[in-house]
């Protein structure tokens, strides 16, 4: 907690000297904003207190934008071993004053679960999702909302005993600057068909946006990574902490 303030405090004595970043992420859900043609995104995140077996707690993302409106990304979360490719295309912006009315983007990939004890059958390793993102900005980019309808397959690598082993839902977030850097955001994923918890995926905190870096610190009930995680819920209700930073690099 110290540490986690004498980070916070430094931000905020070193705001005056970076302007507004890119956001590519609220916490779990993705906006539709890209990285930027030839922009490499570096993304380090951690879920604390994991709910759950086979849930992730450190993952680290690398992203890289082929043009301005296609990035691409690969991610690997260490607990449970599980590596990500990623693609994000954007078909409609409405951030800049001329843009489109609304934000339209996609977000969909794979994964592949190593099982180092022996304890998945072969069929759960692999997995695959799709996410559509619905994003519109309002009040001069001040307030975003969003909607992100998602299916995922094999989203049941728990080894529990269910009927499906796909889920299809629904995610919603807003997003809220109350200074021209510093965000409120809550988001909430709604798990509406499928293998799935008892209790809905939700996260609420702060974010940083600066120059080439974010920094984000929220209390959420689910500690997955991937859409195929935290589309499936939590099991339990009580709030955990998260956290995460990225860094952007010219290439």
């Amino acid at each position: 907690m110290k540490k986690g303030a004498m980070i916070l405090l430094c931000v905020v004595l070193a705001g005056p000297v970076y302007a507004g970043g890119m956001v590519n992420n609220i916490f779990f859900l993705p906006t539709c904003e890209t990285t930027g043609s030839g922009i490499f995104l570096f993304d380090v995140g951690h879920r604390y207190f994991d709910p759950v077996k086979h849930t992730t707690n450190v993952n680290i993302t690398f992203g890289y934008g082929i043009t301005d409106w296609i990035d691409v990304y690969a991610a690997r979360s260490f607990k449970n071993m599980d590596s990500v490719g990623m693609i994000k295309l954007t078909f409609l912006n409405d951030m800049n004053p001329n843009g489109a009315p609304v934000s339209v983007g996609l977000l969909a990939g794979g994964g592949y679960k190593e099982d180092s004890q022996d304890v998945l059958a072969s069929s759960d390793q692999p997995s695959g999702f799709a996410q559509i993102i619905i994003q519109e900005h309002l009040f001069k980019n001040r307030v975003s909302l969003g909607l992100v309808p998602t299916y995922a397959w094999n989203t049941n690598f728990y080894n529990f005993k269910a009927r499906y082993d796909q889920s299809a839902g629904v995610g919603g977030f807003v997003e809220f600057y109350f200074m021209d850097r510093f965000s409120v955001d809550g988001e909430i994923i709604a798990n509406l068909y499928g293998f799935g918890f008892k209790y809905m995926a939700y996260n609420v905190g702060l974010k940083y946006a600066g120059y080439r870096h974010t920094f984000s610190l929220w209390v959420g009930n689910c500690a997955g990574y991937s859409p195929v995680e935290y589309i499936a819920g939590s099991e339990e209700s009580s709030l955990k902490v998260g956290g995460a930073f990225t860094r952007e690099f010219d290439l």
